[in-house]
């Protein structure tokens, strides 16, 4: 996960010693290996890394029963731990031992919400066995979100005891020249055209079907405009979303790329005239990375709640195919509006580079140390 990763770097940076235990199916061989052989951590970057193979894994559930030891171990080392996510194998673990030692613990849920099952009688099973216990008995708890907030509330967690902080972002790879026309020239996009733009997984859940038809309805209106959908294809909905344009017949001004590499994602940023997620859960990087470009963000209330988008950096709508076209239609065709977004955008998306978001997570991880001093004494 590219913000465990990013905080952890940053943490070392500043002299702390930091030790991550983490899954091997994310590793190269020789981390692996390097484990099984008992060789100690991988340094990367400043951080220990201790990788453990899966023994076993059910329906997205990883057992990595060698990471037992090590942490029951050397927990009592750690002055704070930092739990990612809590539906895992490996968070159980780490609760008990850093409960039974007294070690506070930080938790982050990343957007991903307990109570909800999909039919999945495993979730269900972990969240009464173990989830909520591990939610409730930590020290702190971040949200990304108010959404986000409020659902920790709703599930027993102190209001003192949560803060409220997004993800962060790499502003260094945006500081670089950005220059305008290269995707365009790349995929055959003229200048003349309007770019609309989304990208992320090409999934049911993202209301993309809401973005194909609102973006119908615009081309009534305007000539020049193009949707383009960069991502990859998710249980197979793109087949599906690209018969919806057929029906529609706009296939001659929608683009799907695919995944493409991070330079090219960061120039369809560049060249795109403004940003478009019509639903999402958590607090999605691509928000940051649009504003980081300069690309105003038109997202709707369907979901969760970011409350620095609408007026701000773009517009927040219902979730409607009519306002939807309504607020892409306000930004295409007001070019004061438009530069109004991109200063803003640029201004903001410096606030959530990675040296001010760890600020705040160093303060957290202090007031979980503080909290579980008062509780001992």
């Amino acid at each position: 996960m590219r913000v465990v990763y990013n905080v952890s770097k940053e943490l070392a940076k500043r002299g702390h010693n930091v030790t991550l235990y983490a899954g091997s199916s994310a590793t190269g061989t020789a981390s692996r290996e390097q484990t099984r052989r008992g060789d100690g951590p991988v340094v990367v970057d400043g951080i220990r890394v201790f990788y453990f193979p899966y023994s076993l894994s059910y329906d997205l559930f990883y057992f990595t029963p060698q990471m037992i030891p090590y942490i029951k171990k050397n927990i009592e080392a750690f002055d704070v731990a930092h739990l990612h996510d809590v539906r895992c194998f490996q968070s159980i673990i780490a609760h008990r031992y850093a409960k039974k030692n007294g070690v506070p613990y930080v938790l982050q849920l990343h957007g991903s919400y307990l109570g909800t099952f999909g039919g999945n009688k495993l979730k269900w099973l972990l969240d009464k066995a173990a989830s909520l216990r591990t939610l409730r008995d930590a020290s702190r708890v971040i949200a990304l979100t108010k959404t986000e907030a409020a659902y920790y509330k709703q599930n027993g967690v102190a209001d003192e005891k949560i803060d409220l902080m997004g993800n962060g972002i790499d502003f260094s790879k945006y500081k670089q020249p950005l220059i305008r026309g290269r995707f365009r020239e790349k995929f055959g996009i003229s200048n003349e055209e309007l770019v609309v733009l989304y990208v992320g997984r090409i999934a049911s859940t993202k209301g993309l079907d809401l973005l194909v038809e609102a973006f119908s309805d615009l081309t009534n209106h305007l000539e020049a405009v193009r949707l383009v959908l960069v991502g990859k294809d998710y249980h197979g909905y793109e087949s599906t979303l690209k018969k919806r344009v057929r029906d529609l017949r706009i296939e001659d001004c929608c683009l799907f790329t695919g995944l493409i590499d991070e330079s090219n994602k960061i120039d369809a940023y560049v060249d795109a005239d403004v940003f478009v997620t019509p639903c999402f859960t958590g607090f999605p990087l691509t928000f940051l990375e649009s504003c980081a470009c300069g690309t105003p963000i038109i997202t709707t209330r369907c979901g969760e709640s970011i409350d620095w988008i609408d007026g701000f950096v773009g517009y927040v709508t219902d979730y409607s195919k009519k306002e939807l076209a309504e607020a892409i239609a306000a930004i295409l065709c007001d070019d004061q509006t438009r530069e109004r977004f991109r200063d803003n955008c640029r201004t903001l998306a410096q606030r959530f580079a990675w040296p001010s978001v760890v600020d705040k997570i160093e303060e957290t991880y202090r007031r979980a140390a503080g909290n579980q001093q008062q509780l001992l004494d």
